[in-house]
């Protein structure tokens, strides 16, 4: 089954179950929102990127994703707390034709630690606040691949 909802996904629970989202999502979500302080959010199904940008915000508590993220569009990433990790990023890569930028606003680590493929042009750090370590693979794409 694969999660066609248009627009954007918003985890705000007040329990304190995990909230997982295991069917893939589709190209029609453009957000993936986290803003639970006590109910965290993974998401195990693949993410296709939105073809304009697909950005992904943990605002409160801890979000996962380990589905990997494919198709054709830019990723966002924003670990908008102040924990370092808060946004894990596991098991499968980043293998969208497009780029990745960090441009949380919290002080937390954002860690890229999963494989980068040459599909991804560019790798950005774009937030004052949150800094961005890749401990993955990078396999460089043909014509380059900025970071």
């Amino acid at each position: 089954m694969v999660k066609y909802n248009t627009g954007s996904i918003t985890n705000s629970g007040t329990g304190t179950g995990t909230v997982l989202i295991s069917a893939p999502v589709s190209a029609s979500v453009n957000a993936i929102t986290q803003n639970s302080s006590t109910s965290a959010l993974n998401v195990s199904g693949a993410i296709t990127a939105n073809t304009t940008a697909t950005t992904i915000t943990d605002s409160a508590g801890s979000m996962t994703l380990s589905g990997g993220v494919s198709g054709t569009g830019n990723v966002i990433l924003n670990n908008n707390t102040s924990t370092n990790g808060a946004l894990g990023i596991t098991t499968s890569g980043f293998s969208n034709v497009g780029t990745i930028t960090n441009s949380g606003i919290g002080t937390g680590t954002l860690t890229i630690g999963v494989a980068v493929s040459s599909n991804v042009t560019a790798i950005t750090q774009n937030s004052a606040n949150s800094a961005l370590t890749i401990s993955g693979a990078i396999t460089s794409n043909a014509t380059a691949t900025t970071i």
